[in-house]
């Protein structure tokens, strides 16, 4: 592994469109069929000086029109963004496709166009980091091979060199999204050159007294000040690394970055638990919402047992112990602030508050049993998860680990919304919410490919 380079941003696939409409004249809208990352390739005859204008986006309006009202929510008008200008040089058969940026799009408006164009005019053109498979999925339910579709479009769309959270209107490095889809990037891809790239991105961001920003590399904003439901990417991934591909370097170089960083969250903590108000949670639920003390408190007690793991692994045995004893701390105080031992519940008794202790083995054993009870309830009454982004990864994982895997697939198969299967069915890509969707190709609810 040492020898393995991240590799490049490339064309990895040429789509042909589904389809050209005009809703006004000489405004052209191609359809690609789903969402893709990349940009589109002309095939166009025309003037010396004819300027064809291309916008990129995710939605139409019920006009015909492209809506690009998320898109450009963080780039308003008159800042171009997501576009791109080809000027013809007039020389008879020319065919152009730029190199240089990157477009989210379904959908593209073509203006200035010289002529009628017809479908065999564009092509889509899928870039991102070129991976080699390390996996795959297919079973005998369709909709489990639409999501499993999905969770592969949204991974590559957002691997530009570094795991972003979409490729419209951010392309950011956010650290939440990123471990979340680690796991199941590292079964699907050969992606250990990535993520190493990226951990060392992380550790160039650290600050000296532990902090990461929140988006790394980071372009001036989102300086975490106690945040380990994102900023725990770190160690997580790190460890991913370790465990997924056997890589113990990761943890040499990058265990002084990971004992500053527990060292910074242990200070923020009382009895061992997280007790800050303004920490990030289960991101985008469905209805109910989750302490973010319980979950920053769970993500905490898995990063102290993480660093003393790997100080065991690089032998260091005193860190080893002290590691341990923090993490023991942080799962009595978890169950001292969270736990109702006469319910067999967790704080306001989610599915994510429920699944989190079951997930990081936080629930004392004699109540196990009672806690994984009132989860499968809970995902028996409803019949669909209950959840954000955290509690997605961790509800099927708990309930699979704890002998329940039929719900775990009533969840994943549910075809109702929340869930899975309708947020893809249009898109071909994940969402950043399980409804109304402010980005249609988000990868942040990817973990259940894994």
């Amino acid at each position: 592994l040492a020898a393995l380079r991240c590799p490049p941003v490339s064309v990895i696939n040429t789509i042909t469109p589904k389809s050209l409409t005009q809703p006004k004249p000489g405004v052209f809208v191609l359809d690609m069929g789903e969402n893709i990352t990349g940009h589109l390739q002309l095939s166009l005859q025309g003037p010396a000086g004819t300027a064809v204008h291309l916008r990129y986006s995710e939605c139409v309006a019920p006009d015909g029109m492209i809506d690009r009202a998320h898109v450009t929510e963080f780039m308003p008008p008159p800042r171009l963004f997501q576009e791109d200008t080809y000027i013809c040089r007039g020389a008879g058969p020319e065919v152009w496709e730029q190199r240089f940026s990157y477009s989210g799009f379904r959908y593209v408006e073509i203006t200035g166009f010289p002529g009628q164009p017809t479908l065999d005019n564009f092509r889509g053109r899928f870039a991102c980091t070129d991976f080699e498979p390390a996996g795959r999925f297919s079973c005998s339910n369709a909709g489990l091979n639409q999501v499993q579709h999905a969770v592969i479009q949204s991974y590559l769309a957002n691997a530009q060199n570094i795991p972003t959270d979409c490729p419209t209107r951010e392309k950011n490095g956010w650290t939440g999204d990123a471990h979340l889809a680690a796991e199941a990037g590292l079964m699907n891809f050969r992606a250990a050159s990535f993520y190493t790239k990226w951990l060392d991105d992380l550790k160039d961001n650290q600050l000296p007294d532990g902090r990461l920003h929140l988006i790394v590399p980071s372009p001036g904003w989102g300086l975490g000040d106690c945040q380990p439901a994102w900023d725990s990417a770190y160690p997580l991934i790190a460890w991913n690394l370790y465990t997924l591909c056997g890589d113990r370097r990761i943890l040499a170089d990058h265990y002084d970055g990971l004992r500053r960083y527990v060292d910074f969250l242990t200070a923020h903590t009382d009895r061992g638990v997280i007790t800050r108000t303004d920490t990030l949670g289960d991101w985008c639920p469905w209805s109910t919402e989750t302490p973010s003390q319980l979950t920053a408190t769970a993500f905490y007690c898995e990063d102290a047992r993480i660093l003393s793991r790997a100080a065991a692994i690089l032998d260091r045995p005193d860190d080893a112990k002290k590691y341990a004893a923090l993490a023991e701390t942080a799962k009595a105080g978890f169950n001292a602030r969270f736990f109702d031992p006469a319910k067999g519940s967790y704080a306001n008794g989610s599915q994510t508050a429920l699944a989190a202790p079951l997930y990081f083995n936080l629930v004392p054993d004699e109540h196990r049993a009672a806690v994984l009870n009132n989860l499968a309830n809970q995902v028996q009454s409803l019949g669909h998860i209950d959840a954000g982004i955290l509690g997605a990864k961790w509800i099927p994982a708990a309930l699979s680990a704890g002998g329940r895997t039929d719900l775990a697939f009533t969840l994943v198969s549910h075809t109702g919304q929340p869930g899975w299967i309708a947020m893809s069915q249009d898109s071909g890509t994940l969402w950043e919410q399980w409804r109304d969707p402010h980005s249609r190709n988000h990868i942040m609810f990817g973990s259940v490919s894994a």
